[in-house]
């Protein structure tokens, strides 16, 4: 299993042990449980947009929230998604 993944259900046990999710209102525990899914869902690598300009340089963003990523970083700085880097 992926040392990532592993890490988040770590952070959200020690999270709901820490918050004492099961008493909180029905609402809060639905918006909780989005942002699980959402922090998961940003652990599924997206591809980099490489956009060459009229110069040859490249400039690389991040296809989720379209912010500039640096090359072979491994997430994006501006939304955390993880990135894919190969062709």
């Amino acid at each position: 299993m992926n040392n990532t993944f592993i890490k988040y259900v770590e952070q959200i046990i020690d999270f709901s042990e820490r918050n004492d999710v099961f008493s909180l209102t029905s609402r809060e525990f639905n918006d909780f449980l989005v942002e699980i899914r959402e922090a998961l869902e940003k652990q599924i690598p997206e591809k980099v947009e490489v956009e060459v300009s009229e110069t040859g340089g490249a400039q690389y963003n991040c296809q989720i929230c379209w912010g500039f990523v640096g090359y072979l970083h491994k997430y994006c700085d501006n939304c955390g998604q993880k990135l894919d880097w190969e062709e």
